[in-house]
């Protein structure tokens, strides 16, 4: 990237380095063009699990590291500033929030599957979002309420591809199946109500993506997710 053009804020790829690049390069590979490292970091994770090879490269290697790029998943709030010597790769701009970003890509990408766990802890509410056993996203959000209206964006972006799971142990049950009354008059999602026993501290072989500092929410709305998969099928 030349001086005098646009960049979007630096410091996105050291903070996204080392947590979600993997080299799979089955399809090649993906750059990602974003200044928010939460974002950066999810649509990096989804790109790996979907078979590329993913990177957030810093501001001045760009130009020359999108010239052999396959996939260049721009951000839509730093579109404006894409390098124009980019334009020879397929661009796919997304957009909303983080986790509707993930499910854009994930239907996009002909993806399979996406689980969707909810923890609805007494203090606080942790969701996650898990696709071939890896954590892509998942945040700790204020309210069941905030919650149920996240997950319902994600499930519009994703059409017949998401399983929600929420926890029900005894301390929230009702407050369980309230939400997932919620979900249903919302947006049409059944959730599966799951035992949630553990899941704060289990760490289930092959699940990756459970980063040391993640939200004890998370890690359980990770597991939880998981759990929930895993009944559908039974179901199913």
């Amino acid at each position: 990237m030349v001086e005098d053009e646009p960049q979007p804020p630096r410091g996105v790829e050291e903070a996204v380095r080392g947590k979600a690049v993997t080299a799979w390069a089955r399809k090649g590979l993906a750059v990602v063009w974003s200044s928010d490292a939460e974002f950066a970091e999810a649509v990096t994770a989804t790109l790996n699990v979907m078979g590329y090879s993913a990177l957030v490269p810093g501001s001045r290697g760009f130009r020359r590291i999108c010239g052999r790029a396959r996939l260049v998943v721009v951000d839509a709030r730093d579109a404006r500033y894409l390098p124009s010597s980019c334009g020879s790769a397929p661009l796919l701009e997304i957009g909303g929030s983080t986790g509707e970003a993930v499910a854009d890509l994930l239907r996009i990408l002909g993806a399979s599957e996406l689980a969707i766990g909810i923890d609805p802890g007494e203090s606080a509410t942790g969701y996650a979002m898990v696709a071939q056993s890896t954590v892509l996203h998942g945040s700790v959000v204020p309210s069941r309420a905030d919650v149920a209206s996240l997950v319902c964006g994600i499930v519009r972006r994703a059409p017949g591809l998401a399983t929600v799971g929420i926890g029900a142990a005894p301390a929230v049950r009702r407050s369980a199946v309230a939400l997932a009354g919620r979900l249903r008059s919302t947006c049409g999602v059944n959730a599966v109500l799951v035992d949630e026993s553990g899941s704060n501290r289990e760490a289930p072989p092959g699940l990756r993506g459970l980063g040391p500092g993640m939200s004890v929410h998370v890690r359980a709305a990770a597991v939880i997710a998981l759990r929930a998969r895993v009944a559908s099928a039974i179901v199913g």
